[in-house]
């Protein structure tokens, strides 16, 4: 679960802890770290196609939700800590980005739904983004989004 287009740029700190300079992106909580899929920890967002629907219309959550992690890591290196794999077999990680949780930013944006079967609670976060109706909860949105 480390960094990026380049893995040599890939450090493992510990059997459980790595570290990278470089990232690509499969979705609004994915990231490729040195070509491993890592999904974040205690975060739900959709996939670059999926789209969400506000006030009857819809609109790409999913393009949006990739871009926003994007910019919340632009050059900085990404940590990342194991903490589980999930159903399709990836790794789930708690990671930050110049020290930002980058589940509970995703979430306070409102560009992700806080996964309730982790153990990290992100449930503040998704309640203040739903209360602003940024991302997801714009609109009269649900946070649900479409594949």
């Amino acid at each position: 679960m480390v960094g990026g287009s380049n893995p040599s740029a890939a450090t493992r700190l510990s059997s459980s802890l790595f570290s990278a300079s470089s990232t690509a992106f499969g979705g609004g909580d994915t990231i490729q770290l040195a070509g491993q899929t890592v999904s974040l920890y205690g975060a739900l967002a959709p996939q670059p196609n999926e789209r969400c629907f506000a006030n009857g219309l819809p609109w790409y959550c999913g393009k949006a939700a990739t871009s926003n992690l994007q910019r919340l890591i632009g050059t900085r290196s990404v940590v990342c800590q194991e903490r589980a794999d999930d159903a399709d077999g990836r790794d789930r990680a708690r990671c930050e980005a110049g020290g930002v949780d980058l589940a509970r930013a995703q979430i306070e944006a409102g560009y992700a739904r806080a996964d309730d079967k982790s153990g990290w609670s992100y449930l503040d976060a998704q309640n203040r983004a739903r209360a602003a109706g940024k991302g997801l909860w714009k609109g009269n949105a649900d946070g649900n989004f479409t594949r």
